[in-house]
């Protein structure tokens, strides 16, 4: 058989349209472990697309395993659509502000226990800690303070516009 017959042929159409189809859905599976943004969901759709048409097309499997242009366009849009929806949540939690570590702390508000010229203490989430400000300030105890940065043990401070008492 030459090159020619073999490119025309059906068969070699049909293993490329299975080829296409185990590609989608490897993207749908590596989309799944890999935030990409629906990036590889996408990929996955358009391989499953031109995959199934060309199947579709050759009419490959006979008479008996026919699947209609109507079925065919409703898998590949539910397919899209469950992708865009996995890109938008995905993209949603990228977006939000940390909860954990040393980074939800920035922005908190502290109050102040004990304070001396740039150094001191404060309170924040019910813990103790040794903070610092790069200018001398006169805090009075249960005075409010914003965390500005945490470094290493010590959280950075600014003062905050209105001063109330504590919550303990």
């Amino acid at each position: 058989m030459d090159t020619d017959t073999l490119i025309q042929s059906q068969s070699w159409i049909t293993a490329g349209a299975l080829i296409l189809i185990l590609i989608g859905i490897s993207l749908f599976v590596i989309e799944l472990f890999l935030p990409s943004y629906g990036l590889f969901g996408f990929a996955g759709v358009t391989a499953l697309l031109i995959g199934a048409i060309q199947i579709h097309q050759t009419g490959a499997f006979g008479e008996d395993f026919f699947i209609s242009e109507r079925m065919l366009s409703n898998m590949i849009g539910i397919g899209a659509i469950m992708t865009a929806w996995g890109a938008h949540l995905t993209y949603k939690l990228h977006k939000k502000r940390s909860t954990t570590g040393v980074e939800a702390m920035i922005g908190e508000v502290a109050w102040v226990i004990v304070w001396r010229g740039k150094r001191g203490r404060v309170y924040i989430k019910g813990e103790d800690w040794a903070a610092f400000s790069e200018e001398a300030h006169d805090f009075k105890r249960s005075t409010q303070a914003i965390i500005e940065a945490v470094e290493g043990l010590k959280i950075k401070v600014v003062p905050q516009a209105d001063e109330t008492v504590s919550p303990d």
